[in-house]
């Protein structure tokens, strides 16, 4: 049996892995407070006290406001600590998974972003996780596979569904921004299609959403038709609310080539979502909502 090591592992997406990999890999954790992987010396004696077949890094710093203050902090998690497991590996001849994101990208191109698009990050969140790639791709002889993803929700992690359920059952209304779509990704569905990988042995970057795209308004209008909620939710633009973080306007990716490879693709986003509510006991569509 595969051996994995999961780093990250109390993370949303982190959490997710290893719940899947459980009777399919022989799958261990790493997650603070136990290790603080930023230190290198502490990643190399983890690779060698686990001896993985392979690393799959899920451990990242999220809080894309967040990073604008803590950019340092930023830099360690997102940027410094994949060059740490990338070069550990390498040496071990480990292969390593790492996730990276939509942010790479400044959100001016109004297609969907392509693998080989030029990364241009408006944010430091952005920033920083191409700091990451960049780290990872450097490494000589590394197997590497890196996936951008983008707009993850599910259990056990702050995600905008659960903070838009949470706010609806507070607030008279909500106005959510109509000016910035992207692709809502569950995490499930993440790392299901991440075990699909492995076993195709893929390498490279490869980019990993949902199918279809949204604006974060209409997603919010999902959310609230999935779960019968009567809150009304009206558009809104970016330039009315003050957040420290820029966020590009348009977040989309391409799947084209992880579906040319692997035949398959993630679900439409809609229907991860209605799952998503469904594990959690919310789903209670208004009876003339379409599922």
């Amino acid at each position: 049996m595969q051996k994995l090591l999961i780093t990250g592992s109390k993370g949303m997406l982190g959490s997710a892995l290893m719940t899947l990999a459980s009777g399919r890999f022989d799958a261990s954790g790493a997650d603070l407070p136990e290790f603080d992987l930023t230190d290198p010396e502490v990643s190399s004696r983890l690779l060698d006290d686990r001896k993985p077949d392979v690393v799959i890094n899920a451990a990242a710093y999220t809080d894309v406001d967040g990073c604008e203050s803590g950019r340092e902090k930023a830099m360690a998690v997102n940027g410094d600590l994949p060059g740490f497991l990338a070069k550990g590996c390498a040496e071990r001849g480990v292969k390593l998974v790492h996730f990276s994101t939509d942010y790479v990208f400044d959100g001016i191109k109004p297609e969907p972003y392509f693998e080989d698009d030029d990364p241009d990050p408006i944010n430091i969140y952005g920033e920083s996780k191409l700091a990451g790639e960049n780290a990872v791709m450097e490494v000589e002889d590394l197997d590497y596979l890196l996936v951008r993803t983008a707009w993850l929700f599910g259990p056990g992690g702050r995600n905008f569904v659960d903070t838009m359920i949470d706010l609806a059952s507070r607030l008279p209304k909500l106005e959510v921004v109509n000016d910035q779509r992207g692709c809502p990704t569950y995490t499930y569905d993440l790392a299901r299609t991440v075990f699909q990988c492995l076993a195709a042995d893929l390498r490279g970057l490869y980019h990993a959403a949902s199918d279809g795209f949204v604006t974060w308004y209409g997603f919010a209008k999902k959310i609230m038709e999935f779960t019968a909620q009567s809150t009304p939710v009206y558009p809104t633009t970016s330039d009315k609310l003050t957040r420290p973080a820029r966020r590009p306007a348009n977040s989309v990716l391409s799947t084209e080539k992880l579906f040319k490879v692997l035949g398959v693709g993630l679900p439409e986003w809609e229907d991860a979502l209605r799952r998503y509510l469904l594990s959690k006991n919310l789903f209670k569509p208004l009876p003339d909502a379409t599922a």
